[in-house]
């Protein structure tokens, strides 16, 4: 949680143009992996849901620099 705040805090501070772009690219899945946490710790979830939220999360951060090259395309 901490690393997570720290991250974000430090996106938010640095101002430039590119990296609000990122925080907003990367905030679901860090809030959704951190959700799923929270949701194991309070009521037990099982591997395979905690797996699965990995799994999107990765495909998320994967798949954010193409929608910044197709947003950045397309305005040109």
């Amino acid at each position: 949680m901490v690393a997570m705040l720290a991250g974000f805090s430090t996106l938010l501070l640095s101002r430039s143009s590119g990296s609000v772009g990122y925080l907003v690219v990367l905030a679901p899945p860090v809030i959704g992996i951190a959700l799923v946490g929270w949701l194991d710790d309070h009521g037990g979830l099982s591997t395979l849901k905690r797996f699965a939220m990995h799994c999107v999360a990765a495909a998320w951060v994967f798949a954010a620099p193409l929608s910044f090259f197709t947003l950045f395309v397309g305005e040109g």
